[in-house]
């Protein structure tokens, strides 16, 4: 079953892609378009985030407007090229809010993924985390996948396969509540 992928050009198959995101912290040359691609297209890529400026955090971002339904999963993939011993992090999260997406006025609530830390092995590693319901008086949902590290560190992540997407079964195997379905079976 495919589901609509509520993030806009969630792939960075082209550097005009960027068009849909937003760039809150680092250098304009910190984030560009790579040819590196986590499903190994020769004609797709990546986002790839650098620490050129010396800046501690790189940010990209993306509102949109609330989802239909409450089971909604925020995921993406991951590669991070550090030296050993870098405690350098990759995170996702969603945020429900209320204002503009890059500087609202309310945040309601925060839906941070486990973070990746430290170099990969060149392997592409999944970020995922299931939200919460929308709380009321949130206006919009705020996407963000954020690098972070100490001044001056240098690191090469990039990022891949971006979505949020309406879950089919996230309404009971993960808690036990069995309420919203018709009828079980021993």
């Amino acid at each position: 079953m495919r589901t609509a992928n509520l993030i806009d050009r969630p792939h960075f198959d082209f550097a005009s892609d960027f068009d849909a995101w937003t760039l809150t912290t680092g250098g304009v040359l910190d984030i560009v378009h790579d040819s590196l691609d986590a499903d190994g297209f020769a004609l797709s890529g990546s986002a790839r985030l650098q620490n050129l400026s010396g800046a501690t955090t790189l940010r990209l971002l993306q509102c949109m407007p609330l989802p239909s339904s409450d089971s909604y999963v925020l995921s993406g993939e991951g590669r991070i090229d550090a030296p050993p011993g870098s405690l350098v992090r990759l995170t996702a999260q969603a945020e429900y809010i209320v204002g503009t997406c890059i500087a609202p006025t309310t945040i309601f609530s925060t839906f941070p993924t486990a973070p990746l830390i430290g170099d990969t092995g060149g392997l592409w590693r999944r970020l995922a985390r299931p939200l919460g319901a929308a709380p009321v008086g949130a206006t919009a949902l705020r996407v963000s996948f954020i690098a972070l590290d100490v001044p001056g560190a240098a690191y090469d992540i990039r990022l891949d396969n971006m979505s949020l997407v309406p879950t089919v079964f996230a309404d009971g195997f993960e808690s036990g509540d069995m309420s919203r379905w018709s009828a079980t079976v021993p």
